[in-house]
């Protein structure tokens, strides 16, 4: 509020949950000594009251927040694949925003066969392939939603059963300043799983492809790279739910969030964690056929002969 009083321009990005701004600076607090002074912890749920109070000033503003304010509405939403809307309040006549949009497109179509569940069998072969982001953006595409900014994983895979795609899976180095990750000790090497799907939501297969996902074959290229084994994975995801019945038995559920904005239908910010499991992903295949797969096909094809339609895929 001391710039606004003096009529100096204000750009602001606060932390989406209290204490942030301590988690973030936890290494340097911890690293440095000095006169600290005292402070009121930021709190977000005042931040509409704070803009509230820039705007009464003369002084140009830009605050980016994922809070989308009762009493006013925000000026431009931002958002990057499946993350959290991200909202901009600017000052109206003062302020402008520069889009940056990509020269050519993210996207990288190629021929595949997609998955017949009806096809599957127990002595069913897996393959996992490296790919690029293009590639596996191009499969988001078309079975997820369309048009959006993907974010890009440092290693992915597209995954397929008997040379039938299922799904993909991307992994990246995790953020730590997620809610969940502060309850990792610093000593913890995490690799997150950026994103784990398949393309039909019929038979458990997005189970199938969440299982493979944390499978150690998948991470060990990465490992490798960085000269570091991964003790953990991790992954983050927006929920319609509080739970998610696609992780259960797969990953432990540590942290949850409720977002205030109900726009995208999946209030809930969730984190899951385990170890890598160490079964290849034929392996894992063969535990999913005899715990899940061979009867939910069974069950699908009940269904389809009584004329159902199939389940859309699900983000």
């Amino acid at each position: 509020m001391e710039a606004a009083s003096e009529g100096h321009g204000i750009a602001a990005f606060p932390p989406f949950w209290m204490g942030g701004y301590e988690k973030m600076f936890e290494f340097i607090d911890q690293n440095v000594s000095w006169d600290a002074p005292a402070y009121d912890v930021y709190d977000p749920a005042t931040l509409p009251q704070i803009v509230s109070e820039i705007e009464k000033s003369a002084s140009p503003f830009f605050i980016l927040s994922d809070q989308k304010f009762e009493a006013r509405e925000p000026d431009f939403l931002f958002r990057v694949g499946y993350g959290v809307p991200h909202y901009g309040y600017i000052r109206g006549g003062r302020s402008s925003l520069r889009m940056l949009r990509p020269a050519i497109s993210t996207s990288a179509p190629f021929g595949y066969k997609p998955i017949d569940v009806t096809k599957l069998g127990p002595n069913s072969v897996v393959r996992c392939v490296p790919v690029r982001n293009p590639q596996i953006n191009f499969v988001r595409d078309v079975y997820l939603t369309a048009g959006l900014a993907h974010s890009n994983g440092e290693l992915t895979y597209l995954i397929y059963v008997d040379e039938m795609l299922v799904g993909g899976a991307a992994y990246r180095r995790p953020n730590r300043n997620v809610p969940g990750h502060n309850n990792f000790d610093s000593a913890h090497r995490i690799t997150e799983i950026l994103s784990d799907f398949s393309i039909v939501s019929t038979a458990k297969l997005s189970k199938l492809v969440a299982m493979i996902a944390v499978s150690r074959d998948l991470v060990r290229p990465m490992d490798a790279k960085r000269l570091r084994r991964t003790d953990l994975l991790t992954t983050n995801i927006q929920s319609e739910f509080p739970s998610s019945m696609k992780y259960r038995g797969v990953m432990k559920q540590i942290g949850r969030l409720e977002s205030k904005n109900k726009d995208t239908g999946r209030p809930w910010r969730l984190t899951y964690v385990c170890e890598p499991v160490e079964k290849s992903p034929q392996q894992t295949y063969e535990v999913w056929w005899k715990k899940y797969g061979q009867k939910a096909i069974e069950q699908h094809l009940s269904r389809d002969s009584k004329g159902r339609p199939e389940v859309p895929a699900a983000p």
